[in-house]
């Protein structure tokens, strides 16, 4: 059996940008250290397939990308 990761996050244009600034202030606001990041989705794939992981499915919507990746 392999070890495999499943991803769901937010593609990065302008509505996922400032929503996610809109929620980092309301973090900020009620006092709490929590922040969410929207990253570059080809910095992401990288950074898995370097620890030796392979993509085996990718779908992408209107905000969303969903990726599963297994070990090599």
């Amino acid at each position: 059996m392999s070890a495999a990761t499943a991803l769901t996050y937010p593609r990065k244009h302008l509505i996922s940008e400032l929503s996610n600034h809109m929620w980092n202030f309301g973090f900020w606001l009620f006092g709490s250290d929590f922040r969410s990041f929207v990253h570059d989705p080809q910095f992401v794939q990288k950074s898995i397939e370097e620890r030796g992981f392979h993509r085996v499915f990718n779908r992408d919507s209107n905000m969303w990308h969903t990726q599963v990746y297994v070990a090599n």
